[in-house]
């Protein structure tokens, strides 16, 4: 069943949304992991004291705060990757559209 036509603005418009909804829930937990990695207080010799590595963080964070501990800040990663699909996929589409039209006028011209 198809709720939007297929040359929709909408159309578009719902599957960039879409994409950056599930963009974000995928990048989230790497930011999560990469951020607490890079602000842990590190040893003289510039070793981590919280975390031995990415394997450790993600340990700590599963024991301590469960699978919702990877997605802090879903919230601002979303409003960040969001927007940035969503024009990325617009402008893409409309590009896209532009160059077929185009293309067709050309090749009607030659067959002209």
């Amino acid at each position: 069943m198809q709720y939007l036509p297929p040359d929709s603005w909408l159309n578009i418009l719902v599957s960039a949304f879409a994409g950056g909804f599930l963009l974000a829930s995928a990048m989230t937990p790497f930011d999560v992991l990469t951020t607490r990695l890079f602000n842990q207080p590190v040893d003289g010799r510039g070793r981590g004291l919280l975390y031995g590595g990415i394997a450790d963080c993600s340990l700590k964070i599963l024991r301590a705060e469960g699978v919702a501990g990877f997605y802090k800040g879903f919230t601002a990663s979303f409003l960040r990757l969001g927007p940035h699909t969503v024009l990325s996929i617009t402008f893409w589409q409309s590009f896209r559209k532009r160059y077929y039209e185009e293309k067709k006028k050309r090749k009607r011209k030659c067959e002209e």
